[in-house]
């Protein structure tokens, strides 16, 4: 059985790749679907295409971690925590911290070494974020 949110969400992405909102919203259907490889292809791009106040981010990391893909999710989590702060989302930040430090102390989650995450290209965006910290202090 297809779904006609999907598909219709499909059909507005073919027409405009780019969308940013389309991304977001197929990811939301394929999040609600349980296809969780889509949802998080579609908010890597949504991602890419788009600042985020965090909502993604602690999604992309809750998906990311459904896979086991936990340095990932990690790195998800802590980018989710620096949107959230600098959007004015506290509560959205605690709520990730929350994860985050869930995540860190559970024994059965390995940890990825740094180049993993660089590999993926998120310990360089993370880079580039903290030079502009080092620059503001």
């Amino acid at each position: 059985m297809s779904n006609p949110r999907i598909a219709a969400l499909e059909k507005m992405l073919a027409r405009n790749p780019d969308d940013a909102r389309v991304h977001f919203g197929l990811a939301t259907e394929y999040e609600k679907a349980g296809d969780t490889e889509s949802v998080i292809r579609h908010l890597e791009r949504y991602l890419a295409l788009a600042e985020d106040e965090g909502n993604a981010w602690g999604r992309l990391a809750r998906a990311l971690r459904e896979q086991g893909r936990t340095g990932e999710a990690r790195t998800a989590y802590e980018r989710g925590i620096r949107a959230a702060y600098a959007h004015g989302h506290p509560s959205m930040a605690a709520e990730f911290e929350e994860a985050l430090d869930e995540l860190d102390s559970d024994p059965t989650v390995p940890r990825l070494a740094a180049e993993d995450d660089a590999a993926r290209g998120f310990a360089s965006e993370d880079a580039e974020y903290d030079a502009e910290d080092a620059e503001d202090e």
